[in-house]
């Protein structure tokens, strides 16, 4: 049996709507599940205080303004005196002698805590909550272990083979989802474990990984805001559980912590600030930079990079430096028009990736450095180059290509050699030449995958004839037509050029005397030094600091 009541056909129709911001409601007739995501902003999870016990789920939540509950636990009925387990409610325990912890012969009982960064099911109830724990209620039964049902082994407590309308509380096996369902239906135990699942699936979340059997009968009920007790008896309960979602603010139940961090800079050169995930603080982390808006907006525009620059202004105020990020501002923003900036800490936990603080914007003009154009053979070498039209491509007028000179095409995967002597060097080896990439950053920029780099004689290497270094990162154009164009450095361009600035001259990485920048006059060095293979890091410290 599936879903007392419902035919197999009418459970792959839920009706799934979001009524408040990080909740999902999942539907059937005589059955519905709340999903609450406890990562989404605004989101929080609260229990009944001992004073507000004896009130239906509705008129519990509304007086509170929650967005969305169910009953808890069993209770002495009419009464609701005390429950049968453990209940806390707004970091209030309720008096002794209103909560039944010890366990009774035969029967193993289990509680809910919630709290900063908790959320989850604990067994047995003879275990004390989390001191950390604002929120609990109990739980009669598991039904759900491990993302599986435990039916027909249940835990010997007869309430789970009879029939009756049903309350489950659950969560996914990464603690960032809470699940609330009722029914209306009569269910066994093993029904209700199989339409938990179901309804969990059916809503898009992930499966489930621990859920309980709450008080059923009369007592089971769903409440949800702007909707009512979707799923109502109308009895007045001891303990509710129930959640907030205002869309707004933090989402303190979520198991891990927003990553921090601010937006600091940006020019056409590059969009520069600092992310940390205070969960692993001594750990890179992504950044994502949004242009032009965030999703949903359909204008924006997304490039991606790693918060690993040395930022010793950064450690100061968080304990760990290797948090900077200077990432290459996208081509495909230089349109001569202002494109707003926002950037996003990536969370290494994949839950709750944060705006970081403070907004840029950029205007620039596409307007490359004296150049050669090197065509760009076919579709696969553009993707052998893992190239970007957002990121590296120019748009450049067809007058403007023309006056290009042409060089050789580029064509096939790109070939990464080091020579075995010990010399750090890396080399592109184009035709018989050998390029020097300048940094790990430019190698970066390049989209290169280091690793790739192959040993080759010393000899063999100095065989190839020096070429002029790679630009710091790789400039595409195209004009009307379908061709594109690699920009190049001419053979006598020996300078390391970190990219173009704003008025289109070459950018020298290496600081003048006095820390700054300066357009390109002298050669920069290059060869042997380990210094080329250090990250910029003096560029932070020049233009940006920790907040």
């Amino acid at each position: 049996m599936f879903l007392m009541g419902l035919t197999a056909a009418s459970v792959a129709h839920a009706d799934v709507s979001w009524p408040s911001p990080g909740l999902t409601l999942v539907t059937h007739p005589g059955t519905a599940m709340v999903i609450a995501d406890l990562c989404a902003s605004g989101v929080s999870v609260r229990a009944t205080k001992y004073e507000e016990r004896k009130q239906t789920p509705g008129g519990w939540a509304g007086n509170l303004g929650l967005a969305a509950a169910v009953n808890a636990d069993f209770f002495d009925f009419p009464a609701a005196t005390h429950v049968q387990g453990r209940a806390r409610g707004a970091g209030a325990d309720w008096p002794a002698g209103t909560q039944n912890i010890e366990l009774s012969q035969g029967e193993v009982r289990q509680f809910w805590q919630f709290g900063p960064q908790i959320a989850g099911l604990v067994i047995p109830s003879t275990t004390s909550p989390s001191g950390a724990a604002t929120d609990v209620v109990g739980a009669h039964n598991v039904i759900i272990q491990n993302g599986k049902s435990l039916a027909p082994n249940f835990d010997g407590d007869g309430v789970l083979f009879g029939a009756y309308r049903r309350t489950s509380i659950g969560v996914s096996k990464d603690h960032a989802k809470l699940y609330l369902f009722s029914s209306n239906n009569l269910m066994t135990g093993t029904d209700l474990a199989n339409a938990v699942l179901a309804h969990a699936a059916e809503g898009g979340a992930p499966d489930v990984d621990f859920a309980s059997n709450e008080d059923g009968g009369g007592s089971a009920q769903l409440y949800v805001a702007g909707q009512g007790q979707i799923i109502t008896s109308g009895r007045l309960v001891a303990n509710h559980l129930g959640v907030y979602a205002t869309g707004k603010g933090d989402a303190p139940n979520c198991p891990s912590r927003a990553p921090i961090g601010y937006l600091d800079d940006a020019d056409c050169e590059s969009v520069r600030g600092w992310t940390q995930d205070p969960d692993v603080p001594t750990q890179s982390i992504g950044v994502l930079l949004a242009f032009d808006g965030i999703y949903p907006d359909p204008h924006a525009r997304y490039t991606n990079g790693i918060a690993d620059v040395d930022r010793p202004d950064v450690g100061k105020v968080v304990g760990s430096s290797n948090h900077g990020f200077e990432v290459p501002t996208p081509y495909g923003l230089f349109d001569g028009k202002d494109h707003p900036i926002l950037g996003l800490g990536k969370d290494t936990a994949n839950l709750r990736s944060a705006l970081l603080v403070g907004t840029k914007t950029v205007n620039c003009k596409a307007s490359p450095p004296p150049s050669l154009k090197r065509h760009i053979a076919n579709p696969d070498t553009y993707a052998a180059w893992k190239l970007s039209a957002f990121d590296d491509e120019l748009s450049l007028t067809d007058a403007a290509l023309a006056a290009i000179p042409e060089a050789a095409e580029i064509s096939g995967a790109p070939v990464l050699v080091q020579a075995d002597d010990g010399t750090p060097d890396v080399w592109l080896v184009d035709g018989k030449t050998r390029r020097h990439v300048t940094s790990p950053a430019s190698a970066r920029a390049w989209h290169f995958d280091l690793s790739t780099v192959k040993k080759q004689p010393a000899a063999t290497v100095q065989a190839l004839t020096l070429g002029p270094p790679l630009r710091f990162r790789p400039m595409l154009a195209q004009g009307t037509g379908p061709a594109i164009w690699l920009l190049d450095a001419r053979p006598e361009d020996k300078e390391v050029d970190a990219g173009t600035s704003a008025d289109g001259g070459v950018i020298d990485p290496t600081p003048n005397d006095d820390g700054g920048c300066a357009l390109a006059t002298s050669k920069a060095p290059h060869g042997g030094s380990n210094g080329l293979w250090i990250f910029l890091a003096w560029s932070f410290l020049k233009r940006s600091r920790a907040r």
